[in-house]
């Protein structure tokens, strides 16, 4: 592989990836980082043909706020992704074990009735007889 092959298959994979970030990017993200590239290339040939000072001041400014922006994007980014991990984890876990059904108990009196209680913002409360599933012999008469 030549040098020349080796500087092309990293710009392809350098491009790559700047492509798949630039997907992830919410509208206000992508105005900002093109906004900066805006000032990142007109600020230098500004000051080249004026020889103003301040376009090299401004440029200057400019190339440390894109120092300090590619690594606030890639946080938020990574910040995105994992919390849509999280939500995909966690909707799993609700569809097959559901949060928040209501808890019920079925509780003998000391009469052998059954009596049906469920768990609620309240704590226990009383929800009523519970289906009889004695056996007739074990049924004492009134």
């Amino acid at each position: 592989m030549t040098t020349v092959d080796a500087l092309l298959l990293w710009a392809r994979s350098n491009l790559g990836r700047l492509a798949q970030a630039w997907r992830q990017m919410t509208v206000p993200e992508r105005l900002l980082a093109a906004a900066l590239l805006a000032v990142l290339v007109s600020t230098p040939t500004v000051g080249l043909l004026t020889g103003s000072g301040g376009a090299w001041i401004g440029f200057a400014v400019s190339l440390v706020a894109a120092w300090l922006l590619v690594p606030v994007l890639a946080d938020a980014l990574l910040a995105r992704a994992t919390i849509g991990n999280i939500s995909v984890a966690l909707f799993r876990t609700n569809a097959t074990n559901p949060t928040g059904a209501p808890r019920v108990a079925e509780v003998p009196c000391r009469h052998g009735d059954m009596h049906r209680f469920v768990y609620g913002p309240d704590g226990w409360e009383p929800a009523g007889p519970a289906p009889d599933t004695r056996r007739p012999e074990e049924v004492r008469a009134p």
